[in-house]
């Protein structure tokens, strides 16, 4: 868990740096970067409320395996 927030807080504090080189700018207009960004945050957290909604009694925070799970190889659910 301490390497998760490790990472995450290095990529904010490079992404805030990068903001100030300009070699690291995209050349798109600004906001066509913000509507591109805004769909990429929508688009992931309706995927992870999907995958929520999917698992649901199997979905937990911690990930962790218990003796009634089953690996699923196919898309059709078991029992």
């Amino acid at each position: 868990m301490a390497l998760l927030w490790f990472v995450i807080g290095l990529g904010v504090t490079l992404a805030v740096v990068a903001v100030r080189v300009p070699s690291t700018r995209i050349p798109v207009p600004r906001s066509i970067l913000e509507a591109t960004s805004l769909l990429l945050m929508v688009g992931g957290l309706a995927f992870r409320w999907i995958a929520i909604l999917r698992l649901g009694r199997f979905f937990t925070v911690d990930v962790a395996i218990h003796s009634d799970h089953a690996v699923a190889d196919s898309g059709r659910r078991q029992g």
